[in-house]
């Protein structure tokens, strides 16, 4: 997630430079793309260092079983996320960070409600897919609201 948020900070001064909706969105595409691969080379190292990443914070087969279990769910989640930020910091830029902050408070809102009775029910891997869910809940609302302040969606006011 470090390079994507890397990434989405970079192109903050980059879209609130850019001219009109449309070079502001051109600007978006390449960070939402940098930020992307930024995001998958390090999503790739966790499966290739599965074993030994997992033994550093747990010695419990049970746990290292269950998150491993979990990778490809939270790898999706990570590239989201990313795309999240992006959307998130290009909203900022164009200093309409409250429809940004708007789309945090349900999104997280709904997450934390929904969290416990999700473990109860699924476990971690419920959990993990609750938060896969709710990244791409941020990423469309966010997304939306970016296209719309660009003249590319319905408007926002």
């Amino acid at each position: 997630m470090l390079p994507a948020l890397a990434v989405a900070q970079a192109a903050v001064p980059e879209i609130a430079r850019a001219c009109g909706g449309p070079g502001r969105r051109r600007v978006a595409r390449v960070a939402l793309v940098l930020a992307s691969c930024g995001a998958s080379a390090g999503a790739l190292l966790v499966p290739a260092c599965d074993g030994p990443l997992i033994t550093l914070f747990t010695g419990d087969e049970a746990v290292r079983g269950q998150v491993s279990a979990v990778l490809v769910i939270t790898l999706a989640s990570t590239l989201v996320e990313a795309a999240s930020a992006v959307m998130g910091f290009a909203l900022t830029a164009m200093k309409r960070s409250g429809l940004s902050l708007g789309s945090l408070a349900v999104g997280w809102s709904l997450l934390a409600v929904a969290a416990g009775p999700v473990v109860e029910a699924w476990g971690l891997a419920g959990l993990w897919t609750a938060m896969l869910a709710n990244n791409v809940l941020l990423a469309t609302l966010q997304g939306c609201g970016f296209l719309s302040v660009t003249g590319d969606g319905p408007a926002v006011k």
